[in-house]
């Protein structure tokens, strides 16, 4: 449940700071070649970031594993977490994974439209490049892939400038960008920003295409009005319309076609922005790796270490003369103890949290219990009552090494687990 929000929140947050980029500055270059690449990689940064988990060492120090502390309740006064955890994640991304089937299916629909239409239509005219179908029952012109589809209630003239139009689309491959769009959306449903990058790319398309065919020797008072009087009709989302993206801006856009280069400033900017989001989403602290919620020894042992000259520093446990020693016994004492005092806590209980705290801690040479952390948490309530008992532990008599006292380091596991509810 949790992967689910962080992935979802992180994916908002990428998608605002990337529209918010290309509003501040992309759209400001006249290059619609760059804006549109920049969009279209800011889109997939959006999606495969937060899924992107890179560990970065904590420099936490692993310490020697003592047995550990099993802390059971007497009873769980509502769902455990194997109800309240495991269950209630998989119906989320189940819910999740439903929604982003719908979105695929509602394009599917769509693609198989558009084919029963094509079957259904006059062939005007074909080549490798491109078919032109003559269709009564559609109002307005648009294409998809190498197929474009027209009304029969243009004039020559008109029909000519659509041509154009759908032409552009076709050998810019403003299809793919579609689909690919459609194809992340339908796992960013969620995220409002997608939909509107969607918007600026069609705008961008369209900008494109208007250039192309001004270029071609349009008149632009025609063309302009063309595109209003086709703004009153419909055509699939998954297709490129001459009527879609009907602003104030691009009937400006068609006075200057004149296109820019793109700077390195704006490429380094780009890069150095994604960087940053990669940065923010994509590294984590490394946590003391769990199977099944336990602990492997290979993990937490003491990895090899030269012995300090001084020894009244830390030094690797498997190496000292005399072990530490826990009200006159091993350290099974310690954790006996730390069994018999820790506390259960009740709103733990009353929310169904168990789960397996790992501590650790230096033993100095004068038998103190110092710098407790909790290098893997399960949940705050359980996090400081681990800490708390650990913290408050009773002198120990500390170890020695060549006759001197010296600290050591332990990792060690404290288990909290619901019993079973009470039958009444």
């Amino acid at each position: 449940m949790n992967a689910l929000i962080s992935y979802m929140a992180e994916s908002l947050v990428c998608g605002a700071v990337f529209l918010l980029l290309f509003r501040l500055i992309f759209s400001k270059e006249n290059n619609y070649s760059f804006q549109r690449v920049s969009i279209l990689v800011s889109s997939l940064l959006a999606t495969i970031f937060p899924l992107i988990s890179i560990p970065v060492s904590n420099a936490v120090v692993p310490g020697y594993l003592l047995n550990p502390a099993y802390v059971i309740s007497d009873y769980s006064s509502s769902l455990t977490t194997e109800m309240s955890g495991p269950k209630l994640m998989s119906y989320s991304f189940l819910f999740f994974g439903l929604i982003s089937l719908f979105f695929v299916s509602k394009y599917l629909i769509e693609l198989v439209k558009i084919f029963i239409l094509q079957s259904r239509s006059e062939i005007v005219f074909k080549s490798k490049s491109y078919s032109i179908y003559k269709q009564k029952e559609i109002d307005t012109p648009f294409s998809f892939g190498k197929l474009i589809f027209l009304p029969d209630t243009f004039n020559s003239n008109d029909r000519e400038m659509i041509v154009r139009h759908e032409l552009s689309h076709i050998k810019r491959n403003h299809t793919a960008d579609i689909i690919f769009m459609n194809l992340l959306i339908s796992v960013q449903w969620f995220n409002p920003f997608m939909y509107i990058l969607k918007s600026k790319l069609i705008e961008i398309h369209e900008f494109q295409a208007d250039m192309d065919v001004l270029n071609y020797g349009a008149d632009i008072s025609e063309y302009q009005e063309l595109i209003f009087l086709s703004q009153f009709s419909s055509a699939p989302d998954i297709s490129n319309s001459l009527h879609k993206s009907l602003t104030f801006k691009r009937f400006i856009k068609m006075e200057n076609l004149k296109q820019s280069k793109v700077g390195a400033r704006l490429i380094a900017l780009f890069s150095v922005a994604a960087l940053l989001l990669f940065s923010v989403t994509s590294f984590s602290k490394a946590e003391i790796k769990t199977q099944e919620n336990e602990v492997t020894i290979s993990e937490v042992m003491n990895s090899p270490e030269v012995l300090p000259q001084d020894t009244s520093k830390v030094i690797p446990f498997t190496i000292v003369d005399v072990k530490p020693k826990f009200q006159g016994g091993d350290e099974s004492n310690f954790t006996k103890w730390v069994t018999s005092q820790v506390v259960y806590p009740e709103q733990a209980k009353k929310e169904g949290v168990q789960g397996r705290v790992i501590v650790q801690f230096l033993l100095s040479e004068k038998g103190k219990v110092e710098n407790v952390k909790i290098v893997k948490g399960v949940h705050d309530l359980l996090d400081k009552e681990a800490y708390r008992i650990v913290s408050q532990s009773p002198e120990w008599e500390p170890a020695l090494h060549q006759g001197k006292p010296v600290s050591v380091r332990y990792t060690f596991p404290v288990v909290f687990k619901l019993g079973d509810k009470k039958k009444e």
